[in-house]
């Protein structure tokens, strides 16, 4: 029997976490979608987006596996190094390298840099963060990086992932059109029963956003149109971890020139388990 090809994939986070939004579900899609067909060892950190805590009951540097047959090794980010990297592949042989991310200090930039100088393939997933909001952000130190990264040519050899047609244009961008891409959308979730919604009344609407709060989210501009609105009872919940503070306070502002039945608020983002309780609550 011919064996299944291993793929060794890093993230910054992974299940139990939540907080980090679409890259997380991304991963968890591509394994539940091809995890009959390929081994799937995951490197991630041992806590969530913007925690200091690690996760409780969770052994670190060793492997696991979760309940969709991948093998997770959850560590402290400032352990992934150099030496970590060849302690893996030491183990074991990998087929491929697959780095979700572009600007991670230790689980893309040094990994990519580490296993370009290898016979792995290696491929990035951008995951949305060559677009020009997310670029912008903290711009300065990503467009100096992504110049240095074109003009050393430390990239040549990789292959990106595109999940769109813009991405692909983003990556050609900032790597050159002779770069290698796979244009492939992002998985869906394996499919589960329809959500019912909550029943609808003539002049009321129930809204949710689950996401990240970023530019490239451009909730901004939702909580902008519904300045305009006359009449009607009108909530928007948000659910979703800060990633830029200063996009914060701009949708804070937004929120503070709404007036009588129009409300926003902005809640803790919530493990993705529970969201459909939550989206059977708004229309």
């Amino acid at each position: 029997m011919e064996s299944r090809p291993k793929v060794l994939m890093f993230i910054d986070w992974y299940l139990p976490g939540f907080r980090a939004g679409g890259p997380i579900r991304s991963c968890i899609n591509m394994v539940e979608h091809l995890g009959e067909h390929v081994d799937f060892f995951i490197v991630t950190s041992d806590r969530d987006y913007q925690s200091k805590v690690a996760y409780p009951d969770i052994p670190i540097l060793q492997w696991i596996t979760l309940d969709r047959g991948e093998k997770v090794m959850y560590m402290p980010p400032d352990q992934l190094d150099r030496s970590m990297l060849k302690r893996l592949t030491d183990e074991q042989h990998f087929d491929h390298v697959y780095i979700h991310g572009l600007f991670s200090k230790r689980f893309s930039i040094l990994t990519h840099r580490h296993f370009s100088s290898t016979a792995i393939p290696v491929i990035i997933a951008p995951r949305g963060m060559l677009r020009r909001s997310a670029v912008s952000l903290k711009g300065t130190k990503k467009k100096l990086f992504l110049k240095a990264a074109r003009w050393s040519g430390q990239y040549r050899n990789t292959t990106f992932h595109a999940t769109d047609a813009l991405e692909v244009k983003d990556i050609k961008k900032y790597f050159g059109d002779e770069v290698r891409i796979i244009l492939a959308p992002n998985l869906p979730q394996k499919s589960k029963a329809p959500v019912q919604s909550i029943s609808k009344r003539p002049g009321t609407l129930k809204l949710l956003f689950a996401g990240r709060i970023a530019p490239e989210k451009n909730l901004a501009f939702a909580i902008e149109r519904m300045i305009d609105l006359e009449g009607g009872d009108v909530e928007l919940n948000i659910l979703g971890a800060v990633y830029d503070e200063s996009y914060h306070q701009e949708c804070l502002r937004l929120i503070d020139r709404l007036e009588g039945s129009i409300r926003v608020r902005i809640l803790d983002p919530i493990a993705h388990d529970e969201l459909k309780k939550v989206i059977k609550q708004h229309h």
